[in-house]
């Protein structure tokens, strides 16, 4: 009895740190941001999600995995969780279509979605698509990979407005979620409070931060993740490539996070499952990045990396706040502003610094996290697929934490992952009934 009441009482402690770390994320990154400055916020903010990792990795070590199977007895409440969450969204439709409504697509506000439309009309007539853009009275190079441009023929060909296109992915990402969570046996408050997780999220959007829905397609870059993370925690070799593919293809945040990944599938789940998913994924990219595109010019990838680099330093000119700081960079979500006040060197020189120990930090944290795997092989505490997971979740961090230019919806999707640990903790269980 004392030894239940113990381990109940840890795990609750361990419980309460990772919601406590998951509400200074949510705190600094939307109701709270730049409260501390725009030099110490950034730096709490990394460290609310470095935290969140740790206390994850403690209270989900010895936590059994629980496997989505129609099975477990769970298919009808399974099922109620997706139900609700559709209903959910059908819900914030009304609002959503105010603030689609509220951001004209206009190339002076963003030139977002005018290159989606100069992608895909070159596509359509046949043109080079990745040739340097000079419809918007300026010299653009083509960066976007083709998983954040090609999907969007479909509302093209519908007529629809291309926001649209990633709140559907995002809304089926989130009904992947929902499906996932009825695994875990949730209690009913507690399935209650993990299904509204993504909401509580979303909702900031919906409010202050409108112009991320307004002006960029970071809702789709989300929604793949959210595929890509159900993958992680399935035993479906197709959808862990659908999403690695969707994911590589749009941004490669996660390209140091990949092998690591394959790695454990190696290692746990055996070489056939390893080389198929490797040879799935290979087969994605050539189909769909560099037979069709890349080998008709195959500078066009690092041309788009310059490009990258290029408008980096203009961020770092201009765009100046009251204070006469770049604006971008001093919003509280990112260490560049450090980089901008302390570093030496003119623009150029502190933005290859901070490239430079953005390399480092990103390979790092992978590397940091397969030695300890390694090193604790023969005493595994934590299920490879939940490891998996808090690597992905701790490599996004310092990925965008050291980001050239912190947009705010760049950002975005490091909290977002945060929902899906929080889904895979287990409750405590409940103390057994003292007799009389």
């Amino acid at each position: 009895m004392a030894s239940h009441n113990a381990h109940s009482s840890s795990a609750q402690k361990q419980t309460v740190l990772v919601l406590a770390a998951f509400a200074a994320e949510l705190l600094l990154f939307f109701y709270s941001r730049n409260a501390f400055g725009p030099l110490l916020s950034p730096i709490l903010y990394m460290g609310a999600s470095v935290l969140f990792v740790g206390a994850a990795w403690r209270a989900l070590r010895g936590q059994p995995y629980l496997l989505p199977t129609s099975k477990s007895g769970y298919g009808r409440p399974q099922w109620a969780y997706v139900a609700a969450m559709a209903m959910l969204a059908v819900a914030l439709y009304p609002r959503i279509q105010e603030i689609i409504a509220q951001y004209p697509v206009d190339v002076k506000m963003s030139d977002v979605l005018p290159s989606l439309e100069v992608y895909l009309r070159r596509l359509q007539n046949g043109e080079p698509v990745y040739a340097l853009i000079t419809e918007f009275g300026y010299d653009l190079s083509p960066t976007y990979l083709p998983m954040m441009w090609l999907p969007y023929l479909l509302p093209d060909a519908l007529n629809i407005d291309y926001r649209w296109l990633g709140l559907w992915v995002l809304g089926l990402g989130a009904l992947l979620y929902a499906y996932r969570l009825a695994a875990t046996r949730p209690s009913f408050y507690g399935g209650i409070t993990k299904l509204l997780l993504p909401l509580l999220l979303f909702w900031p959007l919906l409010g202050h931060d409108t112009h991320i829905l307004g002006l960029s397609i970071e809702t789709m870059i989300v929604g793949y993740y959210f595929i890509l993370v159900a993958g992680v925690l399935s035993q479906s070799t197709l959808l862990r490539a659908i999403g690695l593919v969707l994911c590589l293809l749009s941004r490669f945040s996660l390209l140091f996070w990949v092998p690591f990944y394959l790695w454990l599938i190696y290692r746990h789940e055996g070489p056939k499952r390893a080389i198929w998913l490797t040879a799935l994924v290979a087969v994605g990219i050539l189909g769909i990045y560099v037979l069709p595109f890349l080998s008709a010019d195959w500078s066009a990838f690092m041309k788009g990396q310059g490009a990258y680099t290029t408008a980096a330093v203009a961020e770092w000119q201009n765009n100046l706040n009251a204070e006469g700081n770049p604006a971008q960079l001093f919003r509280g979500v990112g260490l560049a502003s450090l980089f901008y006040t302390y570093a030496p060197g003119d623009f150029a020189t502190r933005i290859n610094l901070l490239r430079l120990v953005h390399m480092v930090v990103s390979v790092g944290s992978v590397a940091a996290v397969a030695v300890w795997y390694w090193v604790s092989r023969a005493r595994p505490t934590l299920d490879y697929r939940h490891l998996a997971l808090l690597a992905l979740k701790l490599n996004l961090t310092f990925f965008y934490a050291f980001i050239q230019v912190p947009y705010d919806n760049l950002l975005l999707l490091v909290p977002f992952l945060s929902v899906w640990i929080i889904m895979c903790l287990k409750e405590p269980d409940p103390a057994p009934v003292q007799s009389s």
